[in-house]
């Protein structure tokens, strides 16, 4: 496929998986608020449902879903990363297909083609018209009817914009890469905009763990990469853990509040594909 490919950021590439890591990632996110709120969504998916996942990177919340039953796409600018985005799939057991292209520049083979479209920390990276025609991507990969769901920081968060101001005071904030979050109501006009009905915009993390990880994570890191200090801490070794514990994990997952606070790092919007003839 001939894709002019212009939305990437080597930032985001990926070049060696790491697979313990990747199964880490899974077990823990498992239980997250974000990972409640897209398996709500599976009581109104379709049988055999499809979903895309736009500016995958590994695909992370894609794996979670195709173990929950869904068959998932990883559409991303990166050939690289998609390789090993399959690598860490075929790890456990997870058939996916990959799609190189541009979300800017949909190749016809993926539009209105999915129940479920998503992304996780990918619209706050445009500006300018960009920035709703990412929304609009998010629709036009879908079926009539079909949901979406897309995850991006709050710009009102205040352990967000603390440790996006050390992050580039330091040096630590990749060069070029433009990141500008959303608060609500501009999160629910795009969504508007893009052709969604059924909107819904909710916290995706807790207050007390943004703090945990943006404010002391960060600290510590700062304090670590000046005096030597404070060595990150060893991951817990999971290797044990196996596809099944991920299941279950998934399985014993509680729906969220669907209000945890209006200053949480992330945001998820929610929403439904209008029909073509339907207005409301």
């Amino acid at each position: 496929m001939n894709a002019r490919v212009t939305t990437g950021h080597s930032a985001w590439d990926v070049s060696d998986v790491d697979l313990v890591a990747f199964r880490q990632a899974l077990h823990g996110m498992a239980s997250s608020i974000a990972v409640g709120h897209a398996l709500a969504l599976l009581p109104e998916l379709p049988p055999k449902a499809r979903s895309i996942e736009i500016g995958c990177g590994l695909g992370k919340m894609s794996a979670l879903m195709g173990l929950a039953g869904v068959s998932p796409v990883l559409f991303d600018s990166s050939q690289a990363t998609l390789d090993e985005a399959r690598k860490a799939f075929h790890s456990i057991d997870v058939s996916v297909e990959c799609v190189l292209g541009d979300a800017l520049d949909l190749p016809s083979e993926v539009i209105a083609s999915f129940d479920l479209s998503m992304s996780w920390g990918l619209n706050e990276h445009f500006s300018g018209k960009p920035r709703q025609k990412i929304f609009d991507a998010h629709a036009e990969v879908l079926k009539e009817n079909g949901w979406s769901i897309i995850g991006v920081p709050c710009r009102n968060c205040i352990s967000y914009r603390m440790a996006m101001l050390v992050w580039k005071l330091t040096g630590r904030w990749p060069k070029g890469l433009y990141e500008y979050g959303f608060d609500r109501s501009e999160l629910a006009r795009r969504m508007q905009q893009a052709g969604f009905k059924k909107i819904k915009v909710l916290s995706g993390t807790r207050p007390g763990d943004d703090f945990r990880h943006y404010i002391l994570g960060n600290l510590r890191a700062v304090v670590h990469k000046f005096t030597g200090l404070f060595p990150k801490d060893k991951p817990p070794d999971i290797k044990g853990a196996t596809i099944s514990d991920i299941r279950q994990k998934l399985l014993e997952s509680g729906r969220p509040n669907e209000f945890l606070s209006s200053q949480s790092y992330m945001l998820i919007a929610i929403g439904q594909k209008k029909m073509i003839n339907n207005t409301l």
